[in-house]
């Protein structure tokens, strides 16, 4: 009996991965920056701090340190 037959290894395609960008739930600091973008074209934003790797995990995450 070979229970490996029903498996499917194979890797997901971007049709089924795909999600349209409007229907995706927005948090509000992503829609205040979505809103100053486009009233605001010619101002830069200004991001204070810096990045740093923590790289205690498997994965490497960036994170932003503001102080």
């Amino acid at each position: 009996c070979n229970l490996d037959d029903n498996r499917n290894d194979e890797a997901p395609t971007e049709s089924t991965l795909s999600v349209p960008k409007g229907s995706l739930p927005r948090n509000p600091s992503q829609q205040s920056l979505s809103n100053n973008s486009s009233t605001s074209a010619n101002v830069e934003l200004n991001r204070e701090g810096y990045l740093f790797k923590r790289s205690h995990n498997k994965f490497k995450t960036w994170s932003r340190y503001v102080g």
